[in-house]
Order: C-alpha cells, then sequence, then structure tokens
C-alpha cells in the first residue's frame, strides 16, 4: 500500500499538483488519482454514494479517423464505413488488414451509445440506455480498433474488430481520441486518459504508456479535445489547458516545449479565457471565442488561415484570430486544414485542399475561409486527416478523399472533390 502511494504522489508532484490525502467522501466519490494505471476507486459505503448519473442523451454527430468514418444517430445506433485495416469499422465478420474496406455505411451490432469520437485508427463511444439486460451500465466506454500502444483501453494491446469494454471507468459525459491516446471526461468532471504517452500526451506526468485510464491530476474539466499527440480541456470557468505534443508549438507554449518538444502535465494556455469550444488537428490547435476563431501550431499549408507580415510560416506561437471566422460555433481540425461551422448551418474551411477536402469543389490549397459548397444547414462537423463530414437535418454529407470508401457512397475514388454524398444516415 505504501509503494502505491508513493506512485501517486510521485506523479501528481511531477506535474505541479499539490500533495494532498483525500478524505474518505473524496476517496469514495472517485477523485483520488490512484495507482498510475488504475481506473476510477470503486465506490464506497452508502452514505458517500455520488448523485444518480445522468447519461447524455444520444445526438446526431459523425466521427472521423484517417481512413474511416463514422455516424450516431438520435437513436444511439452507430455506422461505420471505409478502412477495416485495424478493425475500426467494429464488423468481425470483416477480415482486417491493409485491403480490407467497406464503402456503405453498416450498423456497429450491439452498441447503443450517446457519444462517439475517433482516433486515426480507433472508435470509441459512451454506452446509452439499453434494453439488453447484459450491455454495459450507461456511462461505459467501449472501443474497437486499433490498439498498438493500449489506446482501447481494456489492458491489452491487440487490435479489435468488435467493441471492448475500458477497464473500471464509469458515469462518463464526454470523450476525444489522437492518433494513439484516448481521454475521458467523468461527471465529477475529472480527466482520465489512456494509451500513448511518448509526448506525454496523458497529462500524468510521464511518458510511459497506459493501457488502462489514468487520471490527469488536478484538472477538472468541462470539455475535451485531442490532436495527433496532444490533448487540451476546457474548465469550469472557460480557460483553456494544454498538455503533450509542443514540436510546432501546439500548446502555445511559446517556447515549444524545449528542450523535449513536450509538456507531460496539465497547464493553463495564460491570457486566453472565455474559450467556447474547440478542436484539434495533427499538429495546430483552434478555439472558438465570441470574437472568432484563434488558432496556433503548425501552419505549414495555411491551416491557420493567415501569414505574419505577408510570409507563409510553419509555425504561429501565439493564438491568431482566423480571418473571416467571426461568429462561428464550432471548429474542427484535420491533419493540414481546419473548416468552422456558423449559427446559420455554413462550414468554411481553410489549407490543403489537394483531396477535396475543403469542400469548395476544388483540389487546391486555400489560404483563407473557403464555403463548402451547398452545405446551409449542418448541425454539427468533424475532419479525418483528408476528409470531413457534417451532419443535416436529413443526413450526412462528407467530402474530400475516398480511397477507402470513407466517403460511404460506395465509390472508391483517389480524390472525391467533384462530388458530395447525402444521406448517409437517415
Amino acid at each position: 500500500m505504501r509503494r502505491v502511494l508513493s506512485i501517486a504522489t510521485t506523479l501528481m508532484m511531477a506535474c505541479g499538483a499539490t500533495q494532498t490525502t483525500p478524505t474518505p467522501t473524496e476517496r469514495d466519490a472517485g477523485t483520488d488519482a490512484g495507482p498510475p494505471d488504475s481506473g476510477p476507486p470503486d465506490v464506497g459505503p452508502v452514505d458517500a454514494v455520488p448523485p444518480p448519473f445522468v447519461s447524455p442523451a444520444p445526438v446526431a454527430s459523425v466521427a472521423l479517423g484517417a481512413e474511416s468514418s463514422c455516424a450516431l444517430d438520435a437513436s444511439g445506433v452507430v455506422r461505420c464505413w471505409g478502412s477495416h485495416r485495424f478493425g475500426q469499422l467494429g464488423d468481425p465478420s470483416l477480415e482486417m488488414g491493409y485491403s480490407s474496406d467497406r464503402a456503405r455505411p453498416d450498423v456497429v451490432a450491439g452498441i447503443v451509445a450517446s457519444r462517439i469520437t475517433s482516433g486515426t485508427f480507433h472508435v470509441c463511444v459512451i454506452t446509452g440506455e439499453s434494453e439488453d439486460e447484459a450491455a454495459p451500465a450507461p456511462g461505459s466506454v467501449q472501443c474497437w480498433g486499433h490498439d498498438g500502444w493500449g489506446q482501447l483501453g481494456d489492458g491489452g494491446r491487440d487490435d479489435r474488430p468488435a467493441p471492448v469494454t475500458v477497464a473500471g471507468l464509469d458515469r462518463v459525459i464526454a470523450m476525444a481520441a489522437g492518433e494513439g491516446h484516448t481521454c475521458a471526461l467523468r461527471d465529477d468532471h475529472s480527466v482520465w486518459c489512456w494509451g500513448r504517452n511518448h509526448m506525454g500526451q496523458l497529462g500524468d506526468g510521464a511518458n510511459a504508456d497506459r493501457p488502462t485510464p489514468t487520471q490527469v491530476p488536478e484538472l477538472r474539466a468541462e470539455q475535451l479535445a485531442a490532436g495527433r499527440a496532444h490533448t487540451c480541456a476546457i474548465d469550469e470557468e472557460r480557460h483553456l489547458w494544454c498538455w503533450g505534443e509542443d514540436l510546432d508549438g501546439q500548446l502555445a507554449s511559446g517556447g515549444r516545449s524545449e528542450p523535449l518538444g513536450y509538456r507531460p502535465c496539465a497547464e493553463r494556455v495564460e491570457g486566453l479565457a472565455d474559450v467556447r469550444a474547440m478542436g484539434l488537428g495533427g499538429g495546430h490547435t483552434c478555439v472558438v471565442r465570441d470574437e472568432g476563431v484563434f488558432c496556433w501550431g503548425r501552419n505549414d499549408s495555411q491551416q491557420l488561415g493567415v501569414r505574419p507580415s505577408g510570409r507563409q510560416t510553419t509555425i504561429i506561437s501565439a493564438p491568431t484570430l482566423l480571418p473571416g471566422s467571426e461568429g462561428a460555433v464550432e471548429v474542427r481540425g484535420g491533419s493540414r486544414f481546419t473548416c468552422v461551422r456558423f449559427p446559420f448551418g455554413g462550414v468554411r474551411c481553410v489549407g490543403l485542399g489537394h483531396f477535396g477536402q475543403l469542400g469548395d469543389r476544388q483540389r487546391r490549397g486555400r489560404r483563407s475561409l473557403v464555403e463548402v459548397d451547398d452545405l446551409a444547414d449542418a448541425t454539427s462537423i468533424d475532419l479525418g486527416a483528408e476528409h470531413a463530414c457534417a451532419t443535416q437535418p436529413e443526413g450526412v454529407v462528407c467530402w474530400g478523399a475516398d480511397r477507402r470508401g470513407e466517403l460511404g457512397d460506395g465509390a472508391h475514388r483517389a480524390r472525391g472533390s467533384d462530388r458530395t454524398v447525402r444521406a448517409l444516415i437517415p
């Protein structure tokens, strides 16, 4: 027991947290950091049981990986299409491998979800209310796909073509996934991460991979987002906290976290208040504020929509307003492009466009935001590496790269810039 406590204390001190000894009530409520590879502690005595968990209502949304797409409808059904290289379609009847794919949506069997997120080659959902008594309790997390760094959270490292349950994690209300890591937000506002940690993207003060959830110390969050190897959270006072890779200045630290090139502890981004929403790309970060969208980090394809001093640059180290983003309500980052959504349902994109991922029916990059053609009623958006999808009242529309069927219309084309795909999900 003494050794377990010393490990937890070391992690908390590594992240600059004040060492405290939780009271029994705090520990029973799940606020104790615990050992690094453990999930939330078990609920304790009856008088310390937290309030009943309220599962988030299912919503229509999309979650895109590098070569695959998934959509969650309002009834909690999940459908996926595109590449099945690592099992990311959630269908054990399909053989996994580089050439395995499906160009039309199909249901992920046995899943009733309230939220969905996708990493590069893996997918995770928060479970919703189910009539199946054998189903995981609402607020649990199930994942499938690539598991080379433990990003599926079940304690193993084997790719899974069917959903597995993340160990010891419950009462989850939000999630985010990167290239090889996954993070979850519980209803007590604690943040838990697992998977690859070579750039400190799990935020536990170390850089060892974790195949089961470990807590980000001393952070209480309202929203989560993940890039390739960095993670950010918005706290209860609408401040932004980020950790992980900083080689492209995506943490807005000013020094690219020298000499390591990463930061393994969550730190607040100074001078950036009233953050309403965020979206992380491969090497850049964007947030929504009242004034518009502010971005920083990698800018080699003009994905930040700015050219400081009239010159192209690969790094923007401080939050910078994305021109034309005033009034935006949502932002998402792809590998080397960025898209924003507006209250009226329009979507605009900027950056690399060689695969049609900007949605303007062109095959070239843009230095400033351009309107996605014929899309005026989007309710949510998400970006993959080189493709994008949006939800609409009548279904889903996708555009961009389609080499593995990730646009979902049954075709396979190297570039899908000359068309959009509609009504995939009724």
